[in-house]
């Protein structure tokens, strides 16, 4: 069997079926990726997990987005995309407006807009921490 979700009331049917049937965890991670944004206009795209209420990766989720995030790496510029990487966005509770921040730093919420539309003026809003860092796991 596959570990356990904490966060149970917030897997769907056919994930806990997956949990409840399939290989033991020595042989199986299981997990979901938020969003993937491309702007067709610019040929930009990101990948985004969420975590509400400060919440952090485990261990087996950020390995398995490292090697989402290598795969699009090398694979978004043979489709023509620009490819400005994985970010973990952690929100004070469920929504922007009770405070956001995209890799460990704190952003506005029309910086957050900004980033999501990949708006070239504005660029992403500039970010010192790797959501590869530890601080970011449970």
């Amino acid at each position: 069997m596959v570990r356990q979700a904490d966060n149970v009331e917030f897997l769907s049917d056919f994930s806990q079926w997956i949990r409840d049937e399939c290989a033991d965890s020595d042989e199986l991670t299981l997990t979901d990726l938020d969003y993937v944004f491309k702007n067709r206009k610019y040929m930009i795209m990101f990948a985004l997990e969420e975590k509400c209420y400060m919440e952090k990766m485990r261990y087996a989720q950020m390995r398995t987005f490292k090697e989402i995030d290598q795969m699009l790496r090398i694979a978004a510029p043979r489709i023509g995309y620009t490819y400005w990487g994985f970010y973990l966005i952690q929100f004070s509770e469920t929504l922007p407006i009770s405070g956001a921040f995209l890799n460990g730093n704190k952003i506005t919420i029309e910086q957050l807009i900004n980033h999501l539309n990949c708006y070239k003026k504005f660029c992403r809003p500039l970010t010192e921490n790797d959501w590869r860092d530890s601080r970011f796991l449970k």
